[in-house]
């Protein structure tokens, strides 16, 4: 299996990169009734972020190639949170996430932070079972979309010690 590596979004990824986000919106749209968040753009404003959270977009690399994106908010000493995490079709079911997933714990337990959590849609199937295939098992809460969420689905947000 070629190396995966994970590293903070650059510009010159961006052709790559917005490639994913477009082979992306009709899922996001099919399980959450909303777009994905765009790589390398503000997203701060977009989700209220208080100052000292940081969030950062991260690009996948299956060998030389880009396969995927994340965007990550940490809480600083407490838990990283995945705001928004793909792996391009091309690129499905080759252990790419589980591998970029174990990146992050990596990059994020030399800070200091041993919990991660993430919001999983409901009707996202494959999603939530992958999700707690890699541990993510304890629910933090539930809501429905009439709960002030801003999808189409119930979304469940789920936590995991590493």
């Amino acid at each position: 299996m070629k190396k995966i590596r994970v590293s903070q979004s650059v510009f010159q990824e961006k052709t790559s990169l917005s490639f994913l986000y477009e082979e992306a919106c009709p899922h996001f749209m099919q399980v959450e009734g909303r777009r994905p968040l765009k790589p390398l753009e503000d997203i701060r404003e977009h989700i209220g972020v208080p100052p000292e959270e940081v969030v950062t977009c991260y690009t996948i690399y299956y060998g030389n190639d880009v396969a995927g994106y994340a965007w990550i908010l940490e809480k600083p000493k407490i838990y990283y949170y995945i705001l928004h995490f793909y792996i391009g079709d091309d690129f499905k079911r080759r252990g790419i996430g589980k591998e970029a997933l174990l990146a992050f714990d990596a990059i994020y337990k030399k800070k200091g932070i041993s919990q991660s959590e993430l919001l999983v849609s409901g009707s996202n199937y494959f999603g939530l079972a992958f999700w707690v295939s890699m541990g993510y098992n304890s629910i933090v809460y539930f809501e429905a979309p009439a709960e002030n969420s801003p999808t189409t689905s119930v979304e469940l947000e789920l936590a995991r010690e590493f």
